[in-house]
């Protein structure tokens, strides 16, 4: 399978084409006028096979993940988790916690 994207006078078309030889081939066109770089993306997602729309999903988890992690690190620098890590640290020492095995078998 391979992607076209074409763009003449303000139109772009997104064109994929799939095929199981060089005999049979099968075409979607799709034109839009100022296709968004997200509307263009969510075409070319359409025309993937399951599996690699899948791959592609994980990798998209794991990307969202990693932007999480970076943003929690960024807030823990900029001290905007202070206030919750000294309530956290006071429940602590007044021993206002439960174990977490009694939380989840609500215990």
């Amino acid at each position: 399978m391979f992607f076209v994207e074409a763009i003449a006078g303000g139109w772009r078309g997104a064109i994929a084409i799939s095929g199981s030889s060089h005999v049979t081939i099968e075409a979607k066109i799709t034109i839009f006028k100022d296709m968004t770089p997200r509307a263009e993306l969510e075409i070319a997602i359409q025309q993937l096979p399951e599996d690699e729309i899948r791959q592609l999903a994980t990798w998209l988890q794991a990307y969202v993940d990693d932007l999480w992690d970076r943003q929690m690190e960024d807030d823990l620098n900029q001290g905007k988790l202070d206030q919750l890590i000294a309530q956290a640290e006071a429940s602590i020492e007044t021993n206002q916690v439960r174990n977490w095995d009694e939380v989840f078998h609500n215990s």
